[in-house]
């Protein structure tokens, strides 16, 4: 596990590094190899397919949890895991805050555990005010979502990439991702993200949300959820929601669709509460937002295992 951390490290001294980005590896592991995503701005490693035993028995283990030399590095490690060593995992120091249903390439779960390095980021803030937000949202009937009349939600082309960078940023004060209309061009371009959005009567963007595709594990992410104040309450984030999920079933292979959403956000929760997505668990303290840390709600699509 040195490997990692020692990685991580070196492009650190060297100012690799830049704010926003977010940088993949793939370390050998035995026979075997680990995936690694380091997020920078939100202080946080991944990593994906590394078994608890590999962990344990790796002498350099601790290395990971307590980055001494980089400290600043990252304060939250998160390990997407198979089902079945819960002991080893809870053993090594790790607490279970979720799964993503039918997240692998053969359909099976992904167990989330996580070690954080930083006691202040441990902690739950606000707990009791977004249960209660939680309790409201999984109340909540499943529903056909419907577009008001004279709105159009067209998938997003290259000529939409500016506008969806704007509503972005004007809907957030900041964001874990980058919003600048170069990458979200991007993100189009190498069919990374597939974005639709609403246009009002008067062909002004009003809503945006994307379904970011990792091909390799055949699975997809909706996120980047963003409508103007003037136009929520009005059904389009759970409409986009509803033709994201289409577009994934159209000769995509995608078998799983899940969802991270702000917990102090009740509308969004409730848009996929409604979309028949079920709640599986709460990321702590997992994206740096205006306010701070924000926690994240876990909402996966049974249906698609």
């Amino acid at each position: 596990m040195k490997i990692i951390t020692d990685y991580i490290g070196k492009e650190l001294e060297e100012g690799v590094f830049k704010p926003n980005e977010v940088h993949e590896y793939r370390f050998p592991i035995g026979e075997s190899y680990c995936d690694a995503v380091y997020d920078p701005k939100n202080s946080r490693l991944k990593l994906y397919g590394i078994t608890g035993r590999q962990f344990s028995q790796s002498e350099n283990a601790l290395s990971l949890k307590s980055p001494v030399e980089f400290s600043k590095a990252y304060t939250k490690l998160t390990i997407y895991a198979y089902p079945g060593e819960d002991d080893i995992w809870e053993q090594a120091g790790f607490t279970c805050e979720g799964k993503i249903l039918g997240y692998f390439a053969d359909s099976t779960d992904a167990i989330l555990w996580v070690a954080y390095l930083d006691e202040e980021r441990a902690q739950f803030h606000l707990s009791e005010e977004n249960d209660a937000k939680l309790k409201i949202a999984r109340s909540k009937q499943v529903v056909e979502p419907m577009l008001a009349v004279g709105y159009t939600c067209p998938l997003a082309t290259f000529t939409d990439s500016s506008d969806i960078s704007i509503l972005l940023k004007r809907t957030f004060e900041d964001y874990p991702s980058p919003t600048e209309e170069g990458h979200i061009h991007q993100l189009i371009a190498t069919q990374s993200n597939l974005f639709r959005y609403v246009r009002n009567r008067n062909g002004e963007m009003v809503a945006v949300a994307s379904a970011e595709i990792d091909h390799k594990r055949k699975s997809a992410e909706l996120t980047d959820c963003a409508t103007l104040p003037s136009e929520r309450g009005k059904g389009h984030m759970s409409y986009i929601l509803k033709r994201l999920e289409e577009d994934l079933d159209m000769g995509l292979g995608i078998t799983d669709v899940y969802s991270l959403a702000r917990t102090g956000e009740l509308g969004i929760n409730c848009s996929f509460a409604k979309l028949g997505y079920v709640y599986t668990g709460r990321l702590r303290n997992n994206c740096r937002m205006p306010g701070g840390w924000e926690s994240m709600n876990i909402w996966c699509k049974p249906d698609k295992q």
